[in-house]
């Protein structure tokens, strides 16, 4: 990350995109939750990006 003070990172420090998003999803899920609650998060969180993405459209 010290190499790329210069460069445009758009606030992502990660090698992908994938790799970040999949961290923002882990930073919300619990080890202990369910699959269903899992999936409930997963859901959430994807509407909720939606509904960002249609806001700035």
């Amino acid at each position: 990350m010290a190499y790329r003070i210069d460069l445009p990172h758009f606030k992502n420090h990660t090698n992908s995109r994938v790799e970040s998003l999949f961290g923002k999803v882990k930073q919300q899920m619990k080890g202990h939750f369910s699959l269903h609650s899992s999936l409930k998060v997963m859901l959430s969180f994807q509407r909720r990006k939606e509904e960002e993405y249609y806001a700035k459209v």
